[in-house]
């Protein structure tokens, strides 16, 4: 069976982030929409580890000193959070 890859359709150097407001997005999925049942299975934790992930891009795009870092952190950061909204 053929499975579809799905491909981030924005332009990513048009594509302006609001840092304050991708880590109050990130706040809330990591403290408010957390899962009730305790332990997390597999899939709860790599899920919860990608916003980790994209904390780390986002602080890296926001420090970032030259352009050519701060596209390289965006992209990262676009594809981990797309992953982590895609998630099925």
């Amino acid at each position: 069976m053929k499975t579809k890859t799905k491909y981030i359709s924005w332009n990513i150097k048009k594509t302006k982030i609001n840092t304050k407001k991708q880590l109050n997005i990130i706040k809330h999925e990591l403290f408010i929409n957390k899962p009730q049942k305790s332990p997390y299975s597999k899939d709860v934790i790599k899920r919860r580890e990608l916003l980790l992930f994209a904390q780390v891009f986002l602080a890296n795009y926001d420090n970032a000193i030259n352009k050519e870092e701060k596209l390289k952190s965006k992209i990262a950061y676009l594809k981990t959070m797309n992953t982590y909204f895609n998630w099925h």
